[in-house]
C-alpha cells in the first residue's frame, strides 16, 4: 500500500486496427508502510468529519463504514505490532479507503452535497466483489471527476449526462457508465449516448470495467510496467470485442469518443512496495475526425492522463 510522492509512468501502444489511440498511466507513491497505514486512517477520520460536518450518516451496514472501520484497525493493530491475527481483508479494505478518499472529498464544494454523499453509503464499495450498487457507480463518476479536476481541468457534476468538463473553449458531456456484465453492453452503450443532450460540442462516454476482472482476487504483476501492460491489454480486448457497437453508436451527433478504464488492487512482486492500486485507460476515437477535433480530444487526454 502507498502514500506519499508520486511518479507517474506514461504508457502507449496501438491496436492493429489503428483506430484506436490508447493512452494511460500507473501511479506510485512511495513511503514506509507504518507511516501509509496512519495516512489512511487519517483519511477514514477526515471521512467520518466530512460526513458529520455535512449532517449525512454513514450506516454501520454500509460499505463505506466497512472501509473506515478497516483503516482504523490496521493502522491501530500496525502501531502495536499486532498484524499476525488480521485478515487480509483488513488490508484489501484499508487500500480501497486509501484509493476511494480522495475522490469523495472532491465533493466539498458541491451544492448537492448530502445527496452525493448519500449515494456513496447505498450498498457495497466492496471493489473486490462484483455486486451492483450504487455506492460503486457514482464512485466511478467521482474518480473521473477527481482525474479531471486534479489535471487542471474544469469539471462539475450534471445529470444528465454525469459530468460537463470545459476544455480549450469546448463544453465536453460526459456519461459515466459501470460494466458488470458485457452481455448487456450494447443497452448501457446505447443509454450513455442517449444520456448526453445536444448543448454539448462533444461529448463521451466513459466506461468502467473494474468488474469484469476476476472477483475476490488481487492482481499480480511483477513490475509497475507489466501491471501497466497487462491492464490495458484488458482495455484492449474489451474494445476490439465490442469495437461494432462503439461504431454504430459514436457514429452520429456529437458522441465522439469512449474512454474504457480498469483498476485494480496489485501485488507486485519485485517492488519495494507491493500493493498498489492501480489504474489504466485507453482511448477509442471515431476514425476520420477532422483535424479540429483531432487536436481537441488529442489535448485532452494528454492533459488528463499527464
Amino acid at each position: 500500500m502507498t502514500a506519499g510522492n508520486k511518479n507517474i509512468n506514461r504508457l502507449y501502444h496501438h491496436l492493429e486496427s489503428g483506430i484506436v489511440i490508447p493512452s494511460g498511466y500507473v501511479s506510485n507513491r512511495n513511503r514506509s508502510d507504518s507511516e501509509t497505514y496512519l495516512q489512511i486512517k487519517e483519511k477514514a477520520l477526515e471521512l467520518e468529519k466530512f460526513y458529520n460536518e455535512s449532517n449525512v450518516i454513514i450506516p454501520d451496514s454500509c460499505g463505506l463504514s466497512k472501509l473506515i472501520k478497516s483503516a482504523k484497525i490496521l493502522s491501530d493493530s500496525w502501531l502495536k505490532n499486532d498484524v499476525h491475527n488480521l485478515s487480509n481483508t483488513i488490508l484489501w479494505d484499508s487500500a480501497h479507503l486509501n484509493r476511494v478518499s480522495d475522490s469523495i472529498f472532491t465533493l466539498r464544494d458541491e451544492k448537492d452535497i448530502k445527496f452525493y454523499l448519500k449515494k456513496l453509503t447505498k450498498g457495497s464499495l466492496d471493489l473486490l466483489q462484483r455486486d451492483n450498487s450504487e455506492a460503486k457507480n457514482f464512485l466511478w463518476e467521482l474518480e473521473l471527476l477527481h482525474m479531471l479536476r486534479s489535471h487542471g481541468v474544469v469539471a462539475i457534476l450534471k445529470e444528465p449526462p454525469d459530468i460537463v468538463a470545459e476544455f480549450e473553449g469546448s463544453k465536453i458531456g460526459i456519461a459515466c457508465k459501470k460494466i458488470y456484465s458485457e452481455n448487456n453492453f450494447e443497452k448501457v452503450l446505447s443509454d450513455g449516448v442517449s444520456q448526453i443532450e445536444r448543448e454539448y460540442d462533444f461529448g463521451i462516454v466513459a466506461i468502467n470495467i473494474d468488474d469484469l476482472t476476476p472477483p475476490g482476487s488481487l492482481f499480480v504483476a511483477s513490475s509497475q510496467v507489466e501491471m501497466g501492460d497487462e491492464i490495458s491489454k484488458l482495455n484492449d480486448v474489451f474494445i476490439k470485442k465490442h469495437e461494432r457497437h462503439f461504431r454504430k453508436y459514436l457514429s452520429t451527433g456529437r458522441i465522439l469518443s469512449a474512454l474504457v478504464s480498469t483498476a485494480v488492487l496489485a501485488d507486485l512482486k519485485k517492488e519495494r512496495v507491493r500493493l498498489n492500486n492501480a489504474r489504466q485507460s485507453t482511448v477509442w476515437m471515431i476514425p476520420g475526425l477532422t483535424r479540429e477535433k483531432t487536436k481537441v480530444f488529442n489535448n485532452f487526454y494528454n492533459q488528463i492522463m499527464a
